[in-house]
């Protein structure tokens, strides 16, 4: 499971070049490329307002929310980011759940663009939400239920346990691990 650009680059990369080690891949608000409107989205700065400064300060200090602020910002000069092209895509065999909000800054057409250049994928466009679409009133447990029946279908018993498991204390409100 991968979640924005670096994560899902690393989750489609390692089973193209290694596919049988792979049953089962969910990539959520993804990309495997930065596109101009992407870029222009982050020179621009509009994702400040995205940023909760007190959470980030209070998650890792002022000195580091700054940072990794700055980070964010300076992801839009990257010449050779982290991209797949389409036929490196088309060698993952593992069943493949691209889930993307339908008012994420990263185009809907890039989900759409993995979804059919992977041969086993399917594609869950979340109504109402943006690059997290798994949070948020509701998403969540409707995202944990959709992972849950997805990997069901595809991996074994332990994995399936495991899900169940979360899914029970996201739905309680309790933690996952005691």
């Amino acid at each position: 499971m991968g979640f924005s650009t670096h994560w899902t680059t690393t989750i489609f990369y390692t089973p193209s070049i290694a596919p049988e080690k792979f049953e089962a891949i969910i990539t959520i608000g993804g990309q495997h490329h930065y596109s101009d409107p992407v870029r222009d989205w982050i020179k621009s700065k509009i994702w400040e307002v995205f940023f909760d400064q007190e959470e980030l300060d209070s998650l890792h200090g002022r000195k580091k929310s700054e940072l990794l602020k700055q980070q964010f910002y300076n992801f839009w000069k990257l010449n050779d980011d982290p991209s797949l092209a389409n036929e490196q895509l088309q060698k993952i065999t593992a069943r493949t759940l691209v889930v993307h909000g339908d008012n994420d800054f990263i185009s809907v057409t890039q989900a759409w663009e993995i979804y059919n250049n992977i041969p086993y994928a399917r594609i869950r466009i979340s109504p109402n939400t943006g690059h997290m679409p798994h949070y948020g009133p509701g998403n969540d447990t409707d995202f944990i239920r959709r992972s849950l029946g997805f990997y069901k279908e595809r991996v074994g018993k332990i994995v399936n346990l495991m899900l169940e498991h979360l899914y029970t204390s996201a739905r309680s409100k309790q933690p996952a691990i005691t």
